[in-house]
């Protein structure tokens, strides 16, 4: 499994928090997982902080 750049997980959840799509639609654009999408979030919201996530 590798991890995606930090620069990358920003832009994904960015997308998310500006509406440009639900999680599968983004999975989908980004051409990830929407579990992937899902944990970007989700680590997001709980810690303000994507540094650490897949």
């Amino acid at each position: 499994m590798s991890r995606y750049s930090l620069d990358f997980r920003r832009k994904v959840v960015t997308a998310y928090e500006l509406g440009f799509g639900s999680i599968r639609q983004l999975a989908d654009q980004f051409m990830i997982s929407p579990a992937t999408v899902h944990s970007y979030i989700f680590r997001h919201r709980e810690t303000q902080d994507i540094t650490g996530c897949n």
